[in-house]
């Protein structure tokens, strides 16, 4: 469950979601759980912000991903920052002009960051990003929210908001959180699938293995070999689209045929 209301964040969001894990996770909005309520967001810094907002979809027994972002400007003491959504008290619009109003027609360095936060009841996984830029004294382009049409990337002689969303996402600052994040996720699920393996191997063997390696190249499943009293084995965990590939019930008969003509 993404924790936002604001519908292009949570459009942007899902599309990079889906780009990087792929059509097997259902993504819904904190509308879609019933939640209606406010979130509070009173903390100082985007990670705060991203932690509290998460949490709320825990609390519904659901995956919380939540982000906080903004804008730093180099020569506004590096204000909007988390007050970005709310710095005119009104809409993206006039938040916009508001900063070009403070720079008084003058460009400035400036960078978006985000914190993208992972919160499932138990674990918590924080992820940020950057994108350097610069504030330009006038807006183009039509696409993206926020300061986009105001933010310019010299590399590419465009604002976010003259990009498509496929070239924006491929550069902005909450995919640079993402690709972390799922990094992190992952490397959290292999080290549960890795104590799974220990305590099941424990019960059959009564001894936990050693020398655990995974084995690479599988479609669908993830298979991993062992030692234990200096013999070797494989043990295969099946993966959630294992059965894409290949018939569980034709799998069984052929080990059963091989166990009754070989010695195990």
């Amino acid at each position: 469950v993404l924790a936002s209301r604001n519908k292009k964040k949570i459009h942007e969001l899902k599309k990079l979601l889906s780009e990087a894990l792929g059509d097997n996770i259902e993504v819904l909005s904190l509308d879609d759980i019933g939640f209606y309520g406010e979130i509070e967001e009173n903390g100082t810094t985007f990670e705060e912000n991203a932690i509290a907002k998460a949490s709320v979809p825990a609390k519904y027994g659901y995956i919380g991903v939540a982000d906080d972002s903004g804008i730093c400007v180099e020569a506004l003491n590096w204000e909007p920052g988390i007050y970005s959504a709310r710095y005119s008290g009104g809409d993206d619009s006039q938040n916009r002009k508001k900063v070009l109003e403070k720079l008084n027609n003058s460009e400035s360095d400036a960078y978006f960051e985000t914190f993208l936060t992972y919160y499932d009841g138990k674990t918590l996984i924080t992820a940020n990003g950057k994108l350097n830029g610069r504030i330009i004294t006038f807006e183009r382009g039509d696409k993206g929210f926020g300061y986009d049409s105001i933010f310019y990337l010299p590399e590419y002689g465009k604002t976010l908001a003259e990009m498509d969303h496929m070239q924006k996402n491929s550069i902005s600052h909450r995919y640079n959180a993402l690709k972390q994040l799922v990094n992190k996720i992952s490397l959290i699920d292999e080290e549960n699938k890795i104590d799974y393996l220990k305590s099941y191997i424990k019960q059959v063997f009564d001894i936990e293995p050693s020398n655990i390696k995974k084995i690479l190249g599988g479609m669908s499943n993830d298979t991993y070999k062992f030692s234990i009293l200096d013999k070797d084995y494989t043990f295969r965990i099946p993966g959630q689209t294992a059965e894409l590939f290949v018939s569980r019930k034709y799998e069984k008969d052929s080990l059963d045929i091989v166990k009754g003509n070989m010695n195990f």
